[in-house]
């Protein structure tokens, strides 16, 4: 009986062992794949949130831009009026004067007036634009007058505080720009740019002018030739007048000339009243409503950004529709969930496998498996959890160093997966230092670990001069070698306590843990000197670089938190600007 009963309880014993063993591995395996299904959920979100980011700030970019070019078209249409009435007069001027010179001897004054009048009536009009010459005597009487219909002789067409204003003018300058309004030939009065400059031998005021009108209408008709043309993406550039209808939709040419109050989204909703009260509340800003997507056939939510033009009561705008983020999160998402199933099929074969072996050799080696198997479940969730591979070397028996080996290649495609991804979430992916968001997380732990400890530690906020002008004479890809040669300098100086990050576009941070300001300011000359003499070359360019330095201390005064500690190391960096740049600014300077 008493061996009976030995061999029971042994045997609900083992039982009793083995589910709990089946079940903690379950268990672990069904924690680690939740776990993992977390991870990509969160990665999911903040990829698309990005990516979203990223495509409303393009197409903003892109209606800006075609707001600066139009204020730049304009102002440089205005400068080339100028210059071409300018060359219209002295051309004028140079018959006369040439008329003046051959018959002054021979002729008399009026003689030689009625001979420049006849040379320049017949082309007064000429030429492809629509300016044309007048003349007048220095007391304001017309001889050729401003208006195409009026005689010499006539009352000039000019008003008498005009009159007045241009020989003022002409007499002090001998030669006027003005901007005045003068009759069309509708009988109205529109702004005109005219040009005149005296003629001291005849006594005249010898001039030319256009309607600023005229100038307006080239420069419209130059930006749309400019945007008016097909794309073969579902981005493009649309714009409709003050009175609502379309003057470019290079996507939708059969719109053109329509107006935009005609359309509504598939909701009902007009989508003149949304663009309006984005421009009545904000100058600009964004609208999200349904439209048809020129590239897929299919109506899709579209983001526009829209901005009003007041000087031609334009309203420019850019879109993109949100199916095209929404691929491409699909795509990656798609390639994650295959890596996803690969690992969890890895786990449950893993576990699966386990359980096998435990019901193979339980029986035979019940306290040995036990030791091994707790053994096994302890580094293996270590591994789980903590990202550490399994050490084959403390498994006893074979089988489960094979499973040791499996669950390490799997668990190492996950770490490499996770470093890859941890790389790209802390690391600036042009010049290897951190970014900002992982720099201000460490800043803010050995921040907190100095207070505690009242232990030294220094801040430098870095800033290379000048370096808008490396993009600007050499182009950007010359601007990032700088970046990259100037991280390699850095790091070369620092010790491998400290802590590099790039904070803004040429502005970078170091961070000196247990560094006291004297030796802090020593490591700053020096590196400031290092990229001083540093020769930068590359293809497109050779040259050097200064930078400026600002130097905050957590022992020289005491701070709120690490925030007011970076403005102060920032009031210092501003400091060795405005102080001349190349150059460290510190409490000490």
């Amino acid at each position: 009986m008493d061996k009976i009963k030995n061999k029971s309880l042994l045997a609900r014993f083992t039982a009793v062992i083995l589910v709990l063993i089946i079940t903690s591995s379950v268990s672990i395996s069904f924690y680690y794949i939740e776990m993992i299904k977390s991870d990509h959920r969160t990665q999911i979100n903040e990829l698309r949130n990005a990516q979203l980011l990223a495509t409303k700030t393009h197409v903003k970019d892109q209606v800006q831009e075609l707001i600066d070019f139009i204020t730049f078209q304009r102002y440089s249409n205005r400068n080339q009026v100028k210059s071409d009435l300018q060359e219209h007069v002295e051309q004028a001027l140079l018959i006369a004067d040439n008329i003046y010179f051959q018959n002054r001897a021979d002729s008399s004054l009026e003689e030689i007036k009625q001979s420049v009048v006849n040379a320049l009536a017949p082309v007064r009009w000429g030429g492809d634009q629509p300016r044309y010459y007048f003349i007048y005597n220095s007391d304001g009487s017309p001889v050729l007058d401003i208006s195409r219909t009026a005689k010499s002789g006539q009352k000039s067409e000019f008003s008498e505080p005009l009159s007045k204003k241009m020989t003022t003018l002409i007499k002090h300058q001998g030669r006027a720009f003005l901007q005045e309004n003068l009759i069309t030939s509708d009988q109205s009065r529109q702004p005109a740019l005219i040009y005149i400059k005296q003629f001291k031998a005849l006594g005249w005021y010898i001039g030319s002018f256009e309607y600023e009108s005229d100038i307006e209408l080239r420069t419209k008709q130059s930006i749309l030739d400019k945007i008016n043309f097909k794309r073969e993406s579902s981005d493009y550039i649309f714009v409709y007048d003050n009175q609502g209808k379309f003057i470019a939709h290079p996507e939708l040419i059969s719109m053109q000339h329509r107006n935009i109050s005609e359309f509504s989204d598939t909701s009902g909703n007009k989508l003149l009243t949304s663009i309006n009260k984005v421009i009545n509340e904000q100058y600009g800003g964004f609208v999200q409503y349904s439209w048809m997507n020129p590239v897929t056939d299919k109506v899709s939510t579209k983001t526009s950004y829209v901005q009003f033009f007041s000087p031609w009561g334009w309203t420019v705008g850019s879109g993109t529709y949100t199916e095209e983020v929404d691929l491409y999160i699909a795509h990656f998402e798609s390639e994650m969930d295959k890596s996803l199933q690969s690992i969890m099929f890895g786990v449950m074969s893993i576990t699966l496998f386990l359980l096998v072996v435990f019901l193979i050799v339980g029986l035979g080696f019940k306290n040995s498996l036990e030791r091994d198997m707790r053994r096994f479940i302890h580094v293996f969730k270590s591994a789980s959890t903590k990202n550490k591979l399994i050490v084959k070397d403390s498994l006893k028996y074979s089988e489960f160093v094979t499973l040791a080996h499996y669950a390490n290649n799997i668990l190492e495609a996950r770490i490499e997966t996770q470093n890859e991804l941890i790389e790209h979430a802390t690391i600036d992916s042009l010049t290897k230092a951190f970014n900002r968001r992982q720099f201000m997380s460490l800043f803010r732990l050995d921040y907190q670990k100095a207070v505690k400890s009242k232990n030294d530690l220094v801040l430098l906020l870095l800033d290379i001069d000048f370096f808008k002008l490396v993009n600007d004479n050499y182009g950007h890809p010359s601007g990032d070698f700088v970046l990259q040669k100037f991280v390699e300098i850095c790091k070369s100086q620092v010790r491998k306590s400290d802590y590099l990050g790039r904070v803004g576009g040429e502005e970078f941070a170091l961070l000196l843990p247990d560094t006291n300001i004297d030796e802090a300011l020593r490591i700053a000359e020096k590196l400031r000197q290092t990229v001083e003499n540093t020769e930068f070359n590359c293809k497109e360019c050779s040259l050097s670089i200064t930078v400026s330095i600002g130097l905050s201390s957590i022992i020289e005064q005491p701070y709120h938190d690490e925030s007011s500690m970076f403005k102060q190391a920032d009031a210092y960096l501003y400091q060795a600007k405005d102080s001349g740049r190349n150059r460290v600014c510190s409490s000490l300077s």
